[in-house]
């Protein structure tokens, strides 16, 4: 059984990313990643992805059909609806992992389009980055200085919480 709560094709696109590496090497290390993820899905007796939209890149990348049961996650959709007031210092917060796959590096220029249009708000970052990925959390950090906006978006580290870091952002991603 095969099961993929994110894709992991679809993390080494994302990881591989062009301004990082030669175009050659992108080209043959995407090919091997996709020629090893339809190998995979072949000899899967069973794929259980996490979503249909998981479901749909799973099969146009080679998995079949018939063989793909979608296990989806579950939320209790009462934990994220209440009366409670809006934060008093409306943001939006990202409440995830620091890892390449999430795309941090790629969120900075919308942090600084939208510190350009409004400078009195932040962009909060909740949940800090696993032991293994505390150098792309430094690179995020740098970039965000290197930017110029150090105020304007914050990586407040891991939450004993997501219900609470849902709630503490004007808009949650």
């Amino acid at each position: 059984m095969l099961s993929e709560h994110g894709i992991y094709l679809r993390e080494r696109y994302l990881s591989y990313d062009a301004r990082t590496y030669a175009p050659a090497v992108r080209a043959i290390m995407l090919r091997f990643f996709k020629r090893l993820t339809w190998a995979g899905y072949q000899i899967a007796d069973a794929i259980a992805p996490g979503s249909e939209y998981n479901r749909q890149w799973q099969e146009a990348n080679g998995g079949a059909s018939e063989r793909i049961r979608p296990i989806y996650n579950g939320v209790d959709a009462a934990n994220f609806i209440t009366s409670r007031s809006e934060p008093e210092d409306p943001h939006p917060c990202v409440a995830g992992p620091h890892r390449p796959a999430e795309g941090r590096r790629d969120i900075a220029s919308r942090i600084r389009h939208r510190a350009r249009e409004d400078p009195d708000r932040s962009l909060a970052h909740l949940r800090a980055a696993s032991n293994q990925n505390l150098d792309y959390l430094e690179r995020c950090i740098a970039l965000r200085d290197s930017l110029g906006l150090v105020g304007a978006a914050t990586f407040e580290g891991r939450v004993a919480s997501v219900i609470d870091a849902y709630h503490a952002g004007h808009v949650s991603c």
